[in-house]
């Protein structure tokens, strides 16, 4: 599942002025906590000693991100909507959208790749709009292993004196003399 997260980060330029910079990130995370965590986690490395917030983080329709051969780093990303066809019970037709992000060199370069997801995804398709996006870049980082450890049911031993509650005394109440 992609997110779509907007940062915002304060840097010094060569003028030594501060400068705010916007962008819009692409990251492949399963919940928002997650993304959160490693979008904090991506912005540390990547932009050491700046100062950063993070103000919106929302789902994205995106499903798949590809790019065209021999794209170069500076390409736009563009976002593509495929339509899979298929036919239901009654013989009509059924629009499925599905959306990619390519980065290429130019919008038609971007629905060549499109066709040829669409022709993995379904016999049927149709590239129904491409459209250049402000998408910074699509960070897709390693999941860390879940290391499960699995507890087993405390058996019934007998307390030992030491695992038994203490007895506390009680202090006496004040304001009353024996």
């Amino acid at each position: 599942m992609f997110f779509e997260v907007r940062t915002k980060r304060l840097t010094v330029t060569e003028r030594n002025a501060y400068k705010t910079v916007k962008e819009l990130w692409l990251f492949e995370v399963e919940t928002y906590t997650e993304a959160e965590a490693r979008v904090t986690e991506f912005m540390n490395k990547q932009f050491k000693g700046e100062d950063f917030s993070i103000p919106k983080i929302q789902p994205s329709k995106i499903q798949r991100v590809e790019k065209t051969e021999g794209c170069d780093p500076e390409d736009p990303f563009y976002k593509v909507k495929i339509e899979l066809l298929s036919e239901n019970d009654k013989g009509k037709v059924v629009k499925d959208p599905f959306f990619i992000l390519v980065r290429a060199e130019s919008p038609e370069a971007a629905i060549t790749v499109a066709d040829e997801v669409g022709d993995e995804e379904s016999p049927s398709h149709e590239v129904v709009k491409t459209e250049k996006t402000k998408f910074t870049g699509v960070v897709v980082m390693e999941k860390k292993p879940k290391t499960a450890v699995a507890k087993k049911p405390a058996e019934a031993a007998p307390k030992k004196e030491a695992d038994k509650p203490k007895e506390e005394a009680k202090a006496p109440a004040k304001g009353k003399k024996k």
